[in-house]
Parts: structure tokens; C-alpha cells; sequence
């Protein structure tokens, strides 16, 4: 399992990379499901948000990665003005990103 998304996912603030949710959730999944954090604080889903997660390396990462499932979390940042401006584009790009996902 990929878990992508922003800082959220990263586990930004949060002592010790075993008590972000990603670790959280791997534990309470057991041995049979490997899941891996690919979160990246303040990016954006939105394509022309200031920092869109399709640009960074651990979206590359993820993609690489060949998941079988995948939790989402991001749109927090996108809901900044200056992103938000972008509002119109945002359910093509979460649809983009599914299919690109799939």
C-alpha cells in the first residue's frame, strides 16, 4: 500500500517516523500488507497549485512502488487562496490522478 498525500501523510510534527498514520496503519494491517509513506509536506493535488505532488520525486516513487491500494490525503493545501484559484481544475485533476493511480 502507497499512502501519498502532504504533510499529514509525512507525519510533519510528529515525533518519530513509527507514529505518523502511514505506520499507524501498517501496523494495524500486519505482515501481510507493506505500506510505505511517499507524503510530502505542502504539496498540492491541484496541477497548478504552488507545489503539485505529481511533481515531486516521491510521486515517481509511488508510481515505481506499483502499489496495490493506495490512501490518498491531500487537498488541504489546496484549499489555500492562492491555490484555490485553481478550484475549477480540481475534480479533473483528482480524476487524473486515479486513472494514473490505476
Amino acid at each position: 500500500m502507497a499512502c501519498i498525500g502532504n504533510s499529514i501523510t509525512f507525519g510533519a510534527g510528529i515525533k518519530g517516523a513509527d507514529s505518523t498514520y502511514p505506520a499507524q496503519l501498517g501496523k494495524l494491517l500486519g505482515n501481510n500488507w507493506a505500506v510505505k509513506n511517499f507524503g510530502v509536506s505542502s504539496s498540492t493535488l491541484l496541477q497548478k497549485g504552488n507545489m503539485p505532488y505529481r511533481n515531486q520525486l516521491e510521486w515517481s516513487a509511488a508510481m515505481a512502488y506499483e502499489p496495490d491500494a493506495v490512501v490518498k490525503k491531500l487537498g488541504t493545501n489546496d484549499s489555500k487562496p492562492y491555490n484555490w484559484k485553481y478550484a475549477a481544475e480540481f475534480k479533473a485533476d483528482y480524476l487524473s490522478m486515479i486513472d494514473l493511480l490505476r
